[in-house]
């Protein structure tokens, strides 16, 4: 995967943006509602800086193509004075941005691809938007996010496939738990 994320930081498009997106989505560490991000921001918050570093990276690959992580990341190089860092982790976050752009036009027919909602907002904010409105949509098979902006525009996101991971067990203690609460309703 880090061969793949790679070339998709030295050639950003959407082949190999979606080579990398396919990869997250295979790795069994794959939660798009991990706390990873809201955890970094408590410990930026409380000015442990070193230990936000280690929270995010440990979050990997989960959070490889989020780009509010690597702002995160380059926020905290930032702290520790390292520049050489801080750049590298902004051009990520962008990278990742034009990625997900690279996906769809963000209409109805040809949605944005996230990995999570953090994304959605993410790219809300990188397009310099202002959401005021979310609703969820099903559109067949495919399950979307239609968020309205401020400027009368709506973002249309495809979560079809976090949706599915997140139906999924997370691991096999969750899916013996709910075996045994079936057995109880018997």
């Amino acid at each position: 995967m880090r061969d793949l994320f790679l070339k998709f930081a030295e050639n950003p498009d959407r082949k190999s943006f979606l080579a990398v997106r396919q990869e997250v989505l295979a790795a069994k560490e794959y939660q798009p509602d991990s706390e990873e991000l809201d955890r970094a921001d408590e410990l930026i918050d409380e000015g442990k800086w070193a230990e936000a570093r280690v929270c995010l990276q440990e979050a990997l690959p989960n959070l490889l193509l989020s780009p509010q992580a690597h702002l995160l990341m380059a926020a905290i190089a930032e702290e520790l004075g390292d520049s050489g860092e801080e750049q590298l982790e902004d051009f990520l976050a962008s990278t990742c941005a034009e990625g997900i752009l690279s996906t769809g036009d963000g209409t109805k027919d040809k949605p944005y691809l996230v990995l999570r909602a953090t994304d959605e907002y993410d790219l809300i904010e990188y397009l310099e938007k202002e959401p005021i409105d979310e609703e969820e949509v099903e559109d067949g098979e495919r399950s979307l996010d239609r968020v309205k902006c401020n400027d009368g525009s709506e973002l249309w996101f495809d979560v079809t496939e976090a949706k599915a991971r997140l139906a999924q067990p997370r691991d096999a203690e969750e899916a013996g738990e709910e075996e045994e609460g079936d057995e109880d309703e018997s």
